[in-house]
């Protein structure tokens, strides 16, 4: 059975010991247990149930010289301390759990009280002192995050210069969208620009609004045109040598035979 506090289970049975007034009998001293720790904890619902357990007891013992044993009435009294003992052991197991957890942090918040130098673990939501609380019930299982370390944080990079690694290992872009940039980016040499950029890799649009401050386009030269394709000026300049062809084929002497 795992501990309910930090605190181990030694120390949890040493604050355990107001349960053995329950094994009074006919709740002879049970309703006392209630009463200790309805005073320690400052719950006004454990003397509440103190004082029923007290009326239950009090009930049979200040009757039981006038009840007969062979009575309705008799019946019903012994019933009822009988049922309350037995009921007032569930609950003092309930409420055990949940008054040791109060008093452990009550120690753990108090610089004045002395804390226990062990430490163990439990399973059970527990806060810290960091989390003071005053109503045990409060405590909720905290979700566990990634230490800082861990997470990834945004950088400026160069769409045009940076590698494969570089660009997936940006958290907003991913591994896909790098290899797809990379790609294309072969193919059309470099990204003029931001709009270059999108009509290119057809970047949704949530990802463009995280991404559009970390990326840069650097010093973008313009591509030369290629000698497969011509300037206008050279267009303009080249001699427009078909028409003449055409006057020499057809220039000539005709002979009539």
């Amino acid at each position: 059975m795992d501990p309910i506090t930090p605190f181990g289970r030694k120390w949890e049975y040493r604050h355990s010991m107001w349960m053995n007034w329950l094994f009074g009998p006919f709740l002879l001293t049970g309703f006392i247990s209630f009463i200790y720790i309805g005073i320690r904890a400052n719950k006004k619902k454990w003397l509440f149930y103190g004082a029923i357990y007290f009326i239950l007891m009090a009930q049979y013992f200040f009757y039981f010289s006038s009840y007969d044993i062979n009575s309705t009435t008799f019946d019903i009294s012994i019933m009822l301390v009988l049922g309350g003992w037995v009921f007032a052991w569930v609950h003092a197991f309930q409420a055990r759990r949940e008054y040791l957890r109060i008093l452990a942090v009550r120690i753990m918040n108090d610089p004045l009280q002395p804390t226990p130098p062990y430490r163990v673990k439990t399973h059970y939501p527990f806060p810290t002192e960091e989390q003071p609380l005053t109503n045990i019930k409060n405590v909720k299982k905290v979700k566990a995050e990634l230490p800082v370390a861990d997470k990834k944080v945004p950088f400026t990079f160069n769409v045009n210069k940076a590698s494969l690694q570089e660009i997936a290992s940006h958290p907003y872009i991913g591994n896909i969208l790098a290899r797809q940039i990379v790609q294309i980016r072969e193919r059309v040499g470099a990204f003029q620009s931001l709009e270059h950029l999108i009509e290119e890799t057809n970047m949704k649009p949530h990802i463009i609004a995280k991404a559009k401050p970390y990326i840069t386009f650097g010093n973008v030269k313009k591509q030369a045109p290629t000698s497969a394709e011509p300037s206008n000026d050279e267009e303009q300049n080249k001699p427009n040598s078909s028409p003449s062809r055409k006057k020499e084929s057809i220039s000539g002497r005709i002979v009539d035979y």
